[in-house]
């Protein structure tokens, strides 16, 4: 896969592949969830599912923020920032969550376990470069024009 942020597949439109993994990395979790036994299903199954769903609520609504040129684009900066680190959060969680459902009998199976971390992997790997790609395009937007400088008389 490149690390282009984006995909475009047989559509002429864009999508965001940060979204695409996240939503495939959901897919395998709840495949791996449904086959673990049910006394897992309401501890850390739930917690695992929970974060999964964290995740791909706060991609989505860090993608919804609109960063612009203007006088406050410094605020939807950080609510966007704020919205990817804990995206970035999630990763983690479900990384430690999957692995505890892995050691715990009947729990996940090594190659589900692989996919998950594999899938957690490539969305850590995208939203950090999703990360540095607003740092970059920040920098631009602080140009010398919104500096103004002090009037002389």
């Amino acid at each position: 896969m490149s690390s282009n942020i984006f995909n475009s597949k047989s559509t002429n439109k864009p999508e965001f592949a940060v979204i695409n993994v996240a939503q495939r990395a959901m897919t395998v979790m709840f495949s791996a969830v449904e086959k673990a036994p049910r006394r897992y299903h309401a501890t850390i199954a739930k917690h695992l599912l929970d974060a999964g769903t964290s995740l791909l609520t706060n991609i989505f609504l860090a993608n919804e923020v609109r960063v612009s040129g203007g006088k406050d684009w410094q605020l939807g900066a950080k609510d966007r920032q704020r919205l990817q680190l804990k995206a970035m959060k999630d990763t983690r969680m479900i990384s430690f969550l999957a692995t505890i459902l892995k050691e715990l009998p009947n729990g996940l199976l090594a190659k589900q376990l692989a996919e998950i971390l594999r899938l957690v992997y490539r969305c850590q790997k995208l939203l950090s470069d999703w990360m540095k790609s607003d740092v970059a395009r920040y920098s631009r937007l602080e140009s010398p024009l919104s500096k103004t400088p002090s009037k002389q008389q």
